[in-house]
């Protein structure tokens, strides 16, 4: 029975009906624990035994494997989607192998394998490189379209048929599979680093 007894921080003295509801090692008033201030290094032995432990990441749960299978196959079928096209014509990211797609293509396998495994930093990982592969690739080919037609429309230039050559390069575009790529990569990420807990928190 802990009656009587004085905290050291506030002053606040204890009484029977205390003990009833707050533990006897704790203040009623204040909530610091009274060892804490009479013993400080046991606070400070405490934090340097959390702060030395080692890091653990949070299990891999069936949301992380259903949003990384998803990200990997949507990422493999995005590379084989067309990426390009010139009027009927069109083109995959994957181009027969040739492409830069392949490297997709391997990222969406090391993401399956990761998933797999049940490996967070694996799938994270590679759906960061894959973002990265995909995002280069969008960029380098809406690059390449706009130096093109420029340098089309100077060497066309007072040429008769340049209003025909002009409107074949101008149906020259980026296509829907790059959009399948994009959401592959951002599943597979979320399904490497996303928590319960961390949903939970945010929406209930």
């Amino acid at each position: 029975m802990s009656e009587g007894k004085r905290c050291p921080k506030c002053g606040y003295e204890r009484t029977s009906e205390d003990d009833q509801i707050t533990p006897a090692t704790e203040c009623p008033s204040c909530g610091v624990i009274y060892a804490k201030l009479t013993n400080p290094s046991m606070g400070r032995s405490q934090r340097t035994a959390r702060a030395n432990a080692p890091h653990r990441l949070a299990p891999f749960t069936m949301l992380n494997l259903g949003l990384a299978m998803a990200g990997a196959a949507l990422l493999a079928l995005g590379a084989f989607l067309p990426a390009f096209s010139l009027g009927a014509i069109s083109v995959t990211y994957f181009k027969g192998g040739d492409g830069d797609g392949v490297f997709v293509v391997l990222a969406a396998a090391i993401i399956f394998l990761g998933a797999i495994a049940k490996k967070r930093r694996i799938v994270g990982y590679a759906g960061i490189a894959s973002l990265a592969l995909v995002v280069f690739g969008m960029f380098t080919l809406s690059s390449r379209l706009s130096e093109g037609k420029a340098d089309l429309a100077r060497e066309l230039d007072g040429n008769p048929f340049a209003g025909l050559a002009m409107s074949i390069s101008e149906s020259a575009s980026m296509e829907w599979g790059w959009a399948v790529m994009l959401l592959g990569a951002i599943l597979a990420i979320f399904g490497g680093f996303v928590t319960e807990r961390w949903l939970k928190d945010r929406y209930g």
